[in-house]
């Protein structure tokens, strides 16, 4: 593979890592704020204000999570579309290199078929 391709590869394996990290990120935090509101609920008996209030943040973190999970969707799809762009590539230029490999042994089976000395 020529430099080029490898660096291609290298950012879609460097963008595949940034998603899983953020994904994980993602899960961590929600984790913390689920573990955090138990730890509310147990220590304190909470109003019809507060319950009201759980249930308005608990329908704005589902429609975040929604909204990140589509977004996260979102650039798997490209990052699968730029993977299958790399691979289509780099089959292009192996591709490429059979040919004129092809190419130039056959040509050097027609100079070695017309009587010209093998050695020169």
């Amino acid at each position: 593979m020529d430099l080029q391709s490898e660096l291609a590869i290298f950012q879609l394996l460097e963008d595949d890592f940034r998603a899983v990290a953020l994904a994980e990120t993602t899960r961590k935090v929600q984790k913390d704020g689920i573990l955090t509101a138990a730890v509310h609920s147990v220590i304190e008996s909470p109003s019809d204000d507060d319950i009201s209030l759980s249930w308005t943040t608990a329908d704005a973190q589902i429609a975040h999570d929604q909204a990140f999970a589509e977004l996260l969707q979102s650039q798997e799809a490209s990052l699968a579309v730029s993977r299958q762009y790399a691979q289509r590539l780099a089959a292009a230029e192996q591709k490429i290199r059979i040919d004129s490999e092809f190419a130039r042994k056959l040509q050097d089976r027609d100079y070695n078929a017309d009587g010209c000395d093998v050695d020169r």
